[in-house]
């Protein structure tokens, strides 16, 4: 089978690239940014987050 993707879809790849590598940039230049997902992550281990309901008011 011969997949294709569209110009957008092509896009939209190069800009996930793009993110994951300032996120790499920012991780190794800032130990706060580190530390930020660390807390994120056992925020949400101990079930400290807001739903999409509590953010949009649904």
């Amino acid at each position: 089978m011969n997949k294709h993707f569209s110009t957008s879809n092509k896009w939209l790849g190069v800009i996930g690239i793009m993110s994951d590598f300032f996120e790499d940039l920012f991780a190794s230049l800032s130990p706060e940014y580190l530390d930020s997902i660390q807390q994120a992550r056992q925020d949400y281990k101990n079930g400290e987050f807001y739903n999409h309901e509590q953010i949009f008011n649904l």
